[in-house]
């Protein structure tokens, strides 16, 4: 099973630990507690599992996967805000879409790395030596690795030296 280099397996296992986890927003939300502290305890418990090791995987999870992940927190939002869309939801309860928040993550790791002293530094691609002040397609400072395989072009740091 894990030699297949698939996430199947993984995003079952994470929503299946997160799924077991709603039934307490359920019970609480019966007992009548305030949404705003619902939340709270979904960002607290449920939140995390989804997003664990979320720079690992994000770039390449498909996207049938990243919608079953979604899902959970769309859930979440309704039973919750029962009479709300999914985005107005959102919006009341100032969160992000799953697949947003995994983006924001990956690229505050990811200049968390790009920080001379971080050990993880020297995995990094070289820095690009031309720089201009045109807008262009890339406009990021390292350079782009040659990438033949589309499953290494979407592991970490060459998806973050794309963006």
């Amino acid at each position: 099973m894990m030699d297949t280099l698939k996430w199947n397996a993984n995003s079952e296992i994470t929503i299946t630990k997160a799924s077991k986890r709603i039934y307490i927003i359920r019970v609480l939300k019966r007992s009548g507690v305030p949404p705003q502290d619902l939340i709270h305890i979904y960002l607290t418990l449920i939140r995390p599992v989804l997003e664990y090791c979320c720079a690992v995987w994000s770039n390449s999870i498909p996207v049938y996967l990243s919608e079953k992940i979604e899902k959970v927190q769309k859930r979440v939002m309704r039973i919750v805000f029962p009479d709300l869309h999914y985005s107005d939801a959102l919006s009341v309860a100032k969160c992000d879409r799953l697949d947003e928040r995994r983006l924001k993550l990956c690229l505050k790791v990811l200049s968390n790395i790009k920080h001379p002293h971080s050990r993880l530094n020297h995995l990094l691609p070289p820095i690009r030596q031309e720089s201009t002040s045109m807008n262009l397609r890339n406009s990021s400072c390292l350079s782009l690795p040659k990438c033949r395989t589309d499953r290494y072009k979407k592991s970490f740091f060459p998806a973050m030296a794309y963006i």
